[in-house]
């Protein structure tokens, strides 16, 4: 959850600054992180109703495995064959959101689900406060969010990987 929301953070926080990088106007790369947030509505509803008859551990892999594509034909690609990619991604890492809230509910319970999420609330923010900044930091120092994206989309990946691995705990043994 801590790599999904910080990388997820880098993206939405940078995305017109990274689009002007590759050449948009600021004013169109607006346009395009509204598109971002305008498709992020329906895939919420959508992913969030499809973890009820999908694995959410499936469906979180997909969305971070296809976060990670488009943020690497972000960087490599060039006119729509960036952007688009870009934004469906992003789309699809924030849309899958409401699915690691579900896991919590459905791994640890009703009773134990507000002291867990209060408390990996504290870890996924720290994430979402310092991850933003250091990729600012590495574009000041550059010029360039390459290192940056080449950061992000392998984190997305490992955070996939580790939602595709995670199982609910046994219960303790009294």
């Amino acid at each position: 959850l801590v790599l999904r929301v910080s990388a997820a953070d880098v993206l939405v926080i940078h995305q017109i600054p990274m689009l002007v990088w590759k050449g948009v106007s600021e004013q169109t790369a607006a346009f395009y992180l509204s598109l971002s947030f305008t498709l992020m509505v329906p895939l919420r509803l959508a992913l969030g109703v499809s973890g009820g008859y999908l694995s959410p551990r499936l469906i979180l892999f997909a969305a971070m495995s296809v976060g990670a594509l488009g943020t690497l034909s972000f960087l490599f690609g060039q006119g729509w064959a960036a952007i688009i990619p870009l934004i469906v991604g992003l789309a699809m890492i924030e849309g899958v959101s409401a699915l690691n809230w579900i896991a919590v509910g459905d791994y640890f319970g009703r009773r134990s689900f507000a002291s867990l999420v209060g408390i990996m609330t504290v870890f996924h923010s720290t994430g979402a406060l310092i991850a933003p900044v250091v990729s600012g930091w590495i574009f000041d120092q550059t010029q360039s969010y390459a290192l940056v994206l080449l950061i992000v989309s392998p984190v997305l990946l490992i955070s996939g990987v580790a939602f595709a691995l995670a199982r609910r705990p046994s219960p303790p043994v009294v």
